[in-house]
């Protein structure tokens, strides 16, 4: 069993990777602890609830019903037709209309009953309603895409930002009192910028590393779980008035722990369908973001085999680089912050 070896500031320190991934994950699933804040503001109850109605019952519920109603609905009219035209006497097949007690004669003067018995005529029927029906069910789905999961998917995410945004300013004033900001806004646009452009390189890495063989789903699922948990902890870390720097050293530093702590998110929204995954995890967000809030990030001890940081975003990183060499003035220095893994940590400025 590990042993608490100090506390500095806000920040323990323990000597088993193990149980800081485990403090990480079971930080994550304490969904009791935000109750207090939802039942004692009222504002993060209004904009939590607002955030499961769209998400979870307006969003989510849309494509039950698509899957489980229309799809379903469709196919069974579509049964329906297929009886009525067999009981009417009619075999299509390619658009040709044969009538059923004239079919015998007909291959019989073509000298083909060999070939085509009734009941291959009966299959080539059921194979063209196939065809039909699987036309029917793609086109279906497209239109329900475009048509309405798309437009869906934009909405939400911009009011899932603005009401993210006031749960976290909300949260935050409860528990630590009032909202840090000392940089400039040209500074502020400039590292969420990088911010937005490193984390959509890091979800397509996520994607890419998928499709590797064999080890492709835990490796995705690692780097989702860092994904997931910057984006719960970097509200708390924006109003606590960190520098992207500061916030992106003291994840690479806490890599353990947010590793557990991103974990239940990516595992519910693993093995889902893209959208399902996106409402899921849309719905459970401001639970996740209040949980990092109030919670306390362990650091474990570097050792021999485990590293004290990770750089897991340096992919994105360098792609960044690459993006501001691309459009900077060719005779201005470029100006980004890239982080470095110091050994010396942000922790001195965690509250």
């Amino acid at each position: 069993m590990a042993r608490l070896l100090h506390k500095k500031g806000t920040v323990m320190m323990k000597d088993d990777v193990l149980q800081v991934f485990v403090s990480g994950f079971l930080g994550a699933v304490r969904i009791h602890r935000t109750l207090l804040f939802v039942v004692t503001s009222r504002v993060t109850a209004i904009r939590t609830i607002q955030c499961f109605t769209l998400n979870g019952v307006i969003f989510l519920g849309s494509i039950l019903v698509f899957d489980f109603l229309l799809k379903p609905g469709i196919f069974v009219l579509g049964g329906w037709m297929k009886l009525l035209h067999e009981d009417l006497g009619g075999v299509n097949v390619k658009g040709i209309e044969v009538e059923a007690q004239d079919a015998e004669a007909v291959l019989e003067a073509e000298g083909t009953l060999d070939a085509f018995s009734e009941a291959g005529i009966g299959n080539a029927f059921d194979e063209y309603f196939r065809v039909v029906e699987d036309g029917i069910d793609n086109l279906t789905s497209v239109i329900f895409t475009f048509a309405w999961l798309v437009p869906m998917y934009a909405l939400s995410f911009m009011l899932n930002t603005v009401w993210y945004r006031e749960i976290a300013e909300q949260v935050f004033q409860q528990e630590k009192g009032r909202l840090r900001g000392n940089e400039s806004v040209a500074a502020i646009l400039r590292d969420e910028i990088y911010r937005l452009l490193l984390m959509t390189w890091s979800t397509v890495l996520a994607f890419l590393l998928s499709l590797i063989p064999l080890v492709g789903t835990p490796l995705c699922l690692f780097y989702t779980s860092w994904i997931y948990a910057f984006y719960c902890f970097d509200y708390r870390w924006t109003m606590q008035g960190w520098s992207f720097q500061k916030r992106l050293v003291f994840f690479q530093e806490h890599w353990v722990y947010m590793l557990g702590f991103g974990m239940p998110c990516s595992i519910v929204t693993m093995w889902v369908p893209q959208f399902v995954g996106y409402g899921l995890y849309a719905m459970v967000f401001p639970i996740c973001m209040i949980l990092a809030i109030i919670g306390t990030p362990v650091k474990h001890r570097k050792t021999q085999h485990v590293p004290e940081a990770i750089r897991m975003f340096f992919p994105g990183e360098l792609m960044n680089l690459a993006l501001l060499k691309m459009i900077a003035p060719r005779n201005k220095p470029i100006s980004n912050p890239k982080p470095t893994c110091s050994s010396q940590s942000p922790s001195s400025g965690h509250s």
